[in-house]
């Protein structure tokens, strides 16, 4: 067995509630040194029969493994990675403290950023920017270089927190466009997809 049993496993076992658990091997994104936000969202979407009205938060960031569970388990909150919700399903990543990640795949963020176009304080790309690359891929990308470029002598990370989005577009055009900086060293995004309101991004600095 892959994990030891918790709580609420016993309690689904007992009541034969059928509980969703899978223990993918996720990999590093380019040089990082943990899990990043669009390899889970990725790894998701494919799954979710109704990819719309999504919310996707990192609670905290992890160099481990997960388990990704379709139920909330409270006796396991303090390794909480991650929750998705849309109106198909919703999932909770949870730690595996004991099994690291070791590989890593390619990052495109260089190539996703150099294919977006600056307009002030937004950075504007087509769906997709560059070949292979997913729709969240290319909005953290772009988000994180606009801060960057608009903040200068920032003090820390910055780390993906929160996005909330209607739908996922996969073409036309799109627009991140920088909104404010929140109390706490968060920044915060407008998503737009050919000139309709798509949802927010929430960036952190740790």
């Amino acid at each position: 067995m892959l994990f030891e049993l918790t709580p609420l496993h016993r309690f689904c076992q007992r009541k034969s509630i059928f509980m969703v658990s899978d223990c993918p091997e996720f990999k590093f994104r380019g040089s990082r040194d943990y899990l990043h936000s669009s390899t889970m969202f990725d790894y998701l979407v494919p799954q979710d029969p109704a990819p719309a009205g999504i919310d996707f938060a990192v609670h905290k960031m992890t160099e481990c493994q997960c388990e990704v569970v379709d139920v909330e388990d409270e006796s396991r909150r303090d390794h909480l990675i991650a929750t998705y919700r849309s109106d198909g399903m919703e999932r909770f990543f949870y730690e595996l403290p004991d099994k690291p990640l070791s590989d890593r795949y390619a990052c495109n963020e260089l190539d996703i950023c150099a294919a977006a176009k600056r307009e002030d304080q937004a950075m504007v790309f087509t769906v997709p920017p560059i070949e292979g690359a997913s729709f969240i891929e290319s909005a953290v990308g772009v988000y994180k270089h606009l801060v960057q470029a608009i903040t200068p002598g920032l003090n820390g990370k910055l780390v993906y927190a929160t996005m909330s989005l209607r739908r996922i577009p996969a073409n036309g055009e799109c627009q991140v466009a920088h909104r404010r900086a929140i109390k706490g060293g968060f920044y915060q995004a407008t998503l737009s997809h050919n000139g309709e309101a798509l949802g927010k991004l929430v960036f952190g600095l740790v």
